[in-house]
């Protein structure tokens, strides 16, 4: 999956979520956060798609 394409699903789950999706660049890997919820994601065009797949799953916990 492209990064820019999870950047967006995260984004529509948050807002369904009423929250709003902070985004904090690091050296290696992008911090992700809304609410209770935080992830780190790799800084990769290309995310593989079981990985994708875990952080969708689990930002809609």
């Amino acid at each position: 999956m492209k990064r820019r394409d999870l950047m967006k699903t995260l984004a529509t789950i948050a807002k369904e979520n009423g929250h709003t999706l902070t985004i904090k660049e690091g050296g290696n890997h992008t911090k992700v956060s809304f609410g209770e919820w935080k992830q780190v994601i790799p800084r990769h065009n290309e995310i593989s798609e079981k990985l994708a797949r875990a952080i969708i799953r689990s930002a809609q916990q």
